[in-house]
């Protein structure tokens, strides 16, 4: 389930993994679980990809009522086509969408919902949870293969902690124990930074490491001119270039005004590159990336429950000078959103033989399964074309099971059946 990290005015100095009091952050561990069980949908849920315009983006996928869909989108043509790689059904079992990010080794991307780490090999598709725990961490990678830093608060001895894994987070050491901030790795093979931002008087600290987080020597304060006003909704945020030394610096100022500064020279000094119209948040939500070429910066918008409907409307802009000018690329997510059935990366290798009668289908249609294991599944019948014209979630215990689906409003035609579980297709039919 995607969440907000939003921290609420007055109840901390710093932001996240800042300094307050014990008090304080019980108070704010219930809000992010309040904000987990609403299901609000939050920000940075993009990063980048391996190869030029490749970008991975997690968004509400369609919503209704009583439950709410999820999925990772991939492009690889900055944002002009979308493929869905993954999705999560509300109350489904299976792996929730948290915040991502790329190893810097090809096709390895990471989830952090909450307190779980998951991690995937084959850019998305299928997942697996790492062994070492999450508790409420913040997580980067991308400078080193199989290199992930975390930062969180150890409640027992109340201080904030840096650790890293070396093995694609399986395992972590702490690497300091005297730290505050959230983490960016940099394009240096051994470079971190830290940030917060104090609210008090609108400074942003940046610490830059180069010992992989051992020791902060190098600090930056920049007043409200590039910090912003505002912090919550991830703001300010910090992600690293391609050149070392490049980040670029997202804040959020009066009018809900959002800016990107560019810099070279580790934070020194920042150029202001881009201003955006004023931000709707009731209806808006914003994630931000740089790409993995020069010049690249990414930023999408997501717009839940487009024109009071169950779609959402996710548009992906990216710039190649910079963050200084984008261009615009708006997809609509719904129900009908294309699906793959047949990427073998996507399919269990032995495929569960499906039964549909009678057929040709009349105002129902019975499948009937041997379900290999226990748990949610997601019947879906596309169109030839590939859309999915219905989908309803089920649970299944092991054995042969039987499903009937109403088909009613089905055109005369060829369709195909797919049963998914765990996020792998288990079953496919064509009828």
């Amino acid at each position: 389930m995607i969440i907000s990290l939003v921290p609420i005015k007055g109840i901390e100095k710093y932001d996240y993994l800042g300094q307050y009091d014990r008090r304080m952050k019980k108070l704010f561990i219930l809000i992010l679980i309040s904000l987990f069980v609403l299901n609000v949908a939050g920000d940075n849920y993009l990063t980048r990809g391996h190869q030029p315009g490749e970008l991975y983006v997690a968004s509400i996928w369609f919503q209704y009522v009583d439950t709410t869909t999820e999925a990772i989108f991939f492009t690889d043509d900055y944002g002009k086509s979308l493929v869905m790689r993954y999705y999560h059904a509300q109350n489904s079992g299976n792996m929730v969408i948290g915040k991502i990010v790329t190893d810097l080794e090809s096709g390895i991307i990471y989830n952090n919902p909450l307190t779980t780490l998951w991690r995937s090999v084959d850019m998305a598709y299928s997942w697996e949870q790492c062994q070492a725990p999450a508790p409420y961490g913040i997580f980067t990678a991308g400078n080193m293969p199989g290199q992930v830093y975390e930062v969180f608060t150890n409640e027992p001895a109340w201080r904030v902690e840096l650790h890293r894994s070396n093995d694609y987070g399986n395992s972590f050491i702490c690497v300091n124990d005297s730290i505050s901030g959230r983490p960016e790795v940099c394009t240096d093979s051994n470079g971190i930074y830290l940030y917060y931002f104090d609210q008090s008087n609108s400074e942003l600290t940046i610490k830059y490491s180069n010992d992989n987080g051992v020791t902060f020597p190098n600090l930056i304060v920049l007043d409200s001119t590039y910090a912003g006003k505002y912090s919550g909704y991830d703001f300010p945020l910090i992600s690293r270039g391609t050149k070392a030394g490049e980040i670029f610096l997202v804040s959020l100022f009066d009018g809900y005004v959002f800016k990107v500064f560019h810099s070279i020279n580790y934070g020194v000094s920042f150029n202001l590159r881009y201003t955006s119209t004023p931000w709707n948040i009731t209806d808006e939500f914003y994630s931000f990336s740089a790409g993995n070429e020069s010049g690249s910066f990414f930023y999408s918008k997501m717009i839940p429950l487009y024109n009071q409907g169950p779609n959402t409307l996710l548009c992906i802009y990216h710039s190649s000078d910079t963050a200084h000018t984008f261009t615009e690329y708006c997809h609509i997510l719904d129900t009908g959103f294309p699906v793959s059935v047949h990427n073998d990366a996507f399919v269990e290798d032995k495929l569960n033989e499906i039964f549909i009668y009678p057929n040709p289908v009349g105002s129902t249609a019975t499948i009937k399964i041997d379900a290999p294991h226990p748990g949610n599944h997601t019947f879906e019948i596309f169109s030839i074309s590939g859309n999915a014209v219905i989908r309803e979630e089920k649970y299944l215990a092991v054995g042969e099971k039987e499903l009937k689906l109403h088909t009613d409003d089905l055109l005369p035609g060829v369709y195909i059946c797919s049963i998914k579980s765990n996020g792998k297709v288990i079953g496919v039919q064509k009828f």
